[in-house]
């Protein structure tokens, strides 16, 4: 009997080990947990086991419409056990993924027959307690060595060395740009052009070329990077279609996260709009002070010319002789005479191009530093929901 009973719990033992997922039933739920097909770690380490824990609706067999608290852990015949690890719903973060699927990582010290299982808990409100609703575990062998020392930390933050190099590459890009702008306005705008000394305001003048060229190719490279950032480097992948708006829209900090950055977009876009006027208007500045430096405007006054409507009274009408009389002419016939040292004023786009900036710049500034913020909150709800 010793023998038989030796016999039939191997085999039953083996029956377990080579049996497919399990489903764990509750009175709501169906669980099933299995490894995630083609996913890879972070680190590359054949220690760390993605799992999927598949939530469904027990009545329906639709995915269900909470959302719950779930964990997975490993175990194994020794009775070694991981820690629990926390799954984050893969909805959360992919508009049009369904609900009930959840993505983890089981840490194990070592390879070998590792016993995963994913439990369901409820989500606490208030002061209730949590609740476990179902539990599913599935079983299989583990290619892997042990692990040196501390385990990697399942929350560490890797980044993709081009992304960390074309952010910086974007800010150095926004940087030039706004100092090209900045001067611009320094040879555009008449109030500015007196804060400049002569010998500053002649040299940018000279450079007006190079520096008009510097800003458009500022511009075209900040909007090129920003594109690609835009692409690829959201807090959320950008939606691009009214259905994805409003998806993203219903995740943690997705409204606000892309309404600052659709004020950003649209007040850049204002700006690169403003710089062509003050483009303009230096190119003007500069070559009405080009002509006056060559003579071709006055730039003293001249001496008045002898009114032609001057005559010479008689001697006994003024006492003295050859005494000059002045006649003014009439009102309608007379000429304007304007001022040969008055120069005139910005056109009025330059001037509201000069008010983009100075209102866009600390703008986009306080974007930027929003959206930081906002994709450390995203990533933080990121950690938590696991």
């Amino acid at each position: 009997m010793t023998r038989f009973r030796i016999v039939v719990g191997a085999a039953c033992t083996a029956l377990v080990l080579a049996a497919p997922p399990l489903w764990a039933q509750s009175a709501d739920v169906i669980v099933r947990v299995e490894r995630t097909p083609g996913e890879t770690t972070l680190s590359k380490s054949p220690n760390w086991v993605p799992i999927t824990v598949i939530v469904v609706d027990r009545a329906t067999g639709a995915p269900p419409r909470d959302d719950y608290n779930v964990v997975a852990l490993a175990r194994n015949a020794a009775g070694e056990e991981t820690e629990a690890y926390g799954c984050g719903q893969r909805s959360d973060n992919n508009v049009g993924v369904p609900r009930g699927i959840y993505d983890c990582v089981v840490i194990v010290d070592h390879g070998g027959s590792w016993t995963f299982e994913g439990v369901v808990n409820s989500v606490p409100v208030g002061n209730a307690p949590k609740v476990t609703l179902a539990r599913g575990s599935f079983t299989m062998d583990v290619e892997a060595g042990a692990l040196a020392g501390l385990a990697p930390k399942p929350d560490a933050i890797r980044a993709q060395p081009r992304e960390v190099v074309l952010l910086g590459l974007h800010s150095a890009f926004a940087g030039v740009w706004g100092l090209c702008v900045a001067l611009l306005v320094a040879v555009a705008l008449p109030a500015a052009r007196r804060l400049l000394s002569p010998t500053a305001l002649h040299r940018l003048e000279d450079r007006l070329g190079l520096l008009t060229r510097l800003a458009m190719g500022s511009t075209a490279l900040v909007a090129g990077t920003g594109l690609y950032l835009l692409l690829n480097q959201t807090a959320y992948e950008t939606p691009w279609s009214p259905s994805a708006v409003e998806g993203v829209f219903r995740l943690p900090y997705g409204r606000p996260y892309f309404l600052t950055l659709g004020v950003k977009l649209v007040v850049y876009a204002l700006m690169v709009l403003g710089l062509l006027p003050l483009i303009l208007e230096a190119r003007r500045r500069s070559q009405l002070a080009g002509d006056q430096a060559n003579g071709i405007g006055p730039r003293t006054p001249a001496a008045r010319p002898a009114s032609p409507w001057a005559i010479t009274a008689p001697a006994a009408a003024t006492g003295q002789r050859g005494a000059t009389a002045t006649l003014e002419a009439p009102a309608h016939s007379r000429l304007a005479v304007t001022s040969a040292q008055g120069r005139p004023g910005a056109s009025g786009l330059a001037r509201l191009g000069a008010a983009v900036m100075v209102v866009g710049g600390p703008t986009i500034l306080g974007c930027v530093t929003v959206l930081k913020y906002l994709h450390e909150f995203v990533e933080a709800s990121r950690a938590v929901a696991r």
